[in-house]
């Protein structure tokens, strides 16, 4: 069984793009993205648990994934 990944928020701050992707080194690209985006202020948000990474069993439940759902977080 494929996984897929996708990045959730909490709050409304601003994050990494969503997803879903099919690899962690997709997701990690979009992560790259929004750190030259925000700078130091992304940085405040991942540490502050406000955007995490997720682990999906299809690409719809990927697409809909949501920060209080009870799906693995993926580690980095």
């Amino acid at each position: 069984m494929k996984d897929w990944y996708a990045w959730v928020r909490f709050g409304g701050n601003p994050s990494p793009a969503k997803g879903p992707f099919k690899t962690v080194e997709e997701a990690r690209k979009a992560l790259e993205r929004f750190r030259g985006r925000y700078g130091a202020l992304a940085g405040t948000y991942e540490r502050s648990g406000r955007i995490t990474l997720k682990i999906y069993v299809s690409r719809e439940s990927a697409r809909n994934a949501d920060i209080g759902d009870n799906a693995q977080i993926a580690h980095l």
